[in-house]
C-alpha cells in the first residue's frame, strides 16, 4: 500500500532507544487525517498481522457463499471490506466517521456491489431481514452492545451469521 502524501518517515534517531514499537507508534502519529492514521497502522508489523488474522477468522467463521448480502460494520477506510466484496452479491459498508467513510467510498469505487453508508452498529439504516452475514473487524469495542445486538437481530436473516473480530 502506498503511503499517504502526509506520511512522515521517521529515522532511527527519532526513537534513540531503538524500541520498534515506539517508532511505529510515533510514525502513525505523524499522519494528518483519521483515514491516513487508519491505513498507516495496517503498514506496521502489528497492523499487517492483525489484518491477516481478521481475514482468516471471518473466512473460517462466516465464509459467505456468493449470492449472499453482507454488512461490514465500522468499515473504516475499506481495507477489510474490499476483501469481503468479492465473496458476496451485495455488501453494505457502514462507517460513522465522515472523513474515513469518504476515504472508503473512494477506495471501494471500483467495487460495484459495495454500498458505503453513514451508519452505526446501533442504527444501520438497513431494512428488516436484509443481510445474511454481519462482520466487524476491529470495530466491536465502539459498539453499544445491547443496542447493536437488537439492531443485528432486526436486520439479520434467519439463519444468519455475525462475526465480530
Amino acid at each position: 500500500m502506498a503511503r499517504p502524501a502526509s506520511y512522515t518517515t521517521l529515522t532511527d534517531a527519532t526513537a534513540a532507544d531503538g524500541d520498534l514499537r515506539k517508532r511505529e507508534r510515533l510514525r502513525v502519529m505523524t499522519v494528518t487525517s483519521p483515514a491516513s492514521v487508519y491505513d498507516a497502522w495496517y503498514e506496521t508489523a502489528l497492523g499487517s498481522a492483525a489484518h491477516a488474522i481478521e481475514l482468516a477468522l471471518v473466512a473460517a467463521l462466516a465464509d459467505p457463499p456468493p449470492g449472499e448480502r453482507a454488512l461490514d460494520v465500522g468499515c473504516g477506510t475499506g481495507i477489510f471490506t474490499a476483501r469481503l466484496a468479492g465473496r458476496v452479491k451485495k455488501l453494505y459498508a457502514i462507517e460513522p466517521n465522515d472523513d474515513i467513510r469518504d476515504h472508503a467510498r473512494r477506495s471501494l469505487s471500483d467495487q460495484a456491489n459495495v454500498e458505503v453508508l453513514n451508519g452505526r452498529a446501533e442504527k444501520t439504516g438497513l431494512a428488516d431481514d436484509s443481510v445474511d452475514v454481519i462482520s466487524a473487524a476491529q470495530a466491536f469495542h465502539w459498539f453499544d452492545r445491547e443496542r447493536s445486538r437488537e439492531e443485528f437481530r432486526r436486520i439479520l436473516k434467519d439463519p444468519g451469521a455475525v462475526v465480530l473480530v
